[in-house]
């Protein structure tokens, strides 16, 4: 009987943790929704057409150039953690032999940051690039428009575990603040260049991964709601710019479209062939 009884108070003691532990998220969350209201950004102009709206060849021998060669404006700036040990250990980001031409190395703690507007506030998202992964920690990201724990998505996060050992290629797509991660099936190898593309329709439900200019797997379909992020801006090698979860390693032609990627447009990418 005092078994029973002592059962039955720990069951009550784990829910009333559990409940306590989901309105602290709960509040969390919709303080940061009261704090960061969506942003007003205009759908006029070349945005409002589906393609290509950002292409950042990150080919400058100095890490100067952050251009987008799509023709939209949507360059990119350098930003990292300002911690003095940081940038002393971590420098700045550097300029490296690419896959196609030059190429930027980034160490931890250091990322670029485009711009939040409607170029990149779409219901379908398709990225394309030439990754090397040099350090699997930290749950490495390559590009990623969210914010925890805000709508949005992160594309090419390479991990599960804390720690960031198991090297999958995912996606990561939230809605309110419910997480969902669409498996690749794909383990990126250590130091060696690799093409990664991956598309996403939230109107269709679907999401399909390419590794090396070819469709890897099947079409995930049935994939969940994500919501559309406004307040955020896109952020290349970390999941928020907050240098939680950053890319180790090297990064090279990443292009990103307002629709779905046609297979001849990943081969293109692929070949190092102009959008």
């Amino acid at each position: 009987m005092r078994w029973l009884v002592a059962s039955c108070a720990g069951l009550t003691l784990g829910l009333l943790a559990a409940l306590a532990g989901w309105r602290s998220t709960r509040r969390q969350f919709d303080d940061y929704r009261n704090d960061n209201a969506p942003a007003v950004t205009p759908r006029e102009g070349p945005c409002a057409t589906s393609g290509l709206v950002a292409h950042w060849t990150l080919d400058s021998a100095e890490i100067t150039d952050l251009r987008d060669r799509s023709g939209l404006g949507n360059d990119l700036t350098a930003a990292g953690s300002f911690v003095p040990w940081a940038t002393l250990r971590f420098g700045g980001p550097k300029p490296v032999e690419g896959r196609v031409g030059g190429a930027v190395s980034l160490a931890l703690h250091q990322w670029f940051v485009g711009p939040n507007n409607a170029c990149f506030a779409s219901n379908v998202v398709s990225v394309a690039a030439w990754i090397w992964l040099e350090d699997p920690a930290r749950v490495p990201t390559l590009i990623a428009k969210s914010n925890w724990p805000s709508d949005g998505w992160w594309l090419m996060t390479t991990s599960l575990d804390p720690l960031g050992s198991d090297r999958l290629l995912q996606l990561g797509i939230s809605s309110g603040n419910s997480v969902h991660h669409v498996d690749a099936g794909y383990q990126l190898p250590l130091r060696e260049w690799h093409h990664i593309a991956v598309s996403i329709d939230n109107a269709a439900h679907e999401v399909r991964f390419f590794v090396d200019g070819e469709a890897h797997g099947p079409v995930h379909r049935n994939v969940p709601t994500w919501l559309v992020n406004w307040s955020h801006p896109i952020v290349l090698g970390d999941y928020d710019g907050t240098g939680r979860w950053p890319w180790h390693g090297r990064l090279d032609d990443v292009r990103v479209y307002n629709r779905v990627i046609a297979d001849a447009e990943v081969k293109a990418a692929f070949g190092g062939r102009a959008p």
